[in-house]
């Protein structure tokens, strides 16, 4: 879901900063992950809620002709990352 959306590409991570989005820490957006679930969340000003809220929808219900084999080893390697600090 971070490298952009069949009809947005990678507009969400472009605009957002420019709208006044918060919580964010070098383009990915924070959040928390347990055993059997991530949970994403950004902060917004209310006049970008309808944009984010289309953005958000887009890159969820649009991800898959967005996605190529190095996106995909890409995001695969961050979560082995983060699965060796965890066992660390």
């Amino acid at each position: 879901m971070f490298t952009g959306s069949e009809n947005a590409g990678d507009f969400f991570f472009k605009r957002m900063p420019q709208v006044g989005a918060t919580n964010m820490n070098s383009m990915i957006w924070y959040g928390t992950f347990s055993y059997d679930y991530t949970n994403y969340y950004e902060t917004v000003p209310t006049g970008a809620l309808e944009m984010t809220l289309y953005l958000e929808s887009d890159r969820m219900g649009h991800l898959l002709g967005a996605i190529t084999q190095a996106k995909l080893d890409n995001q695969r390697g961050v979560v082995q990352n983060v699965k060796r600090q965890r066992d660390n």
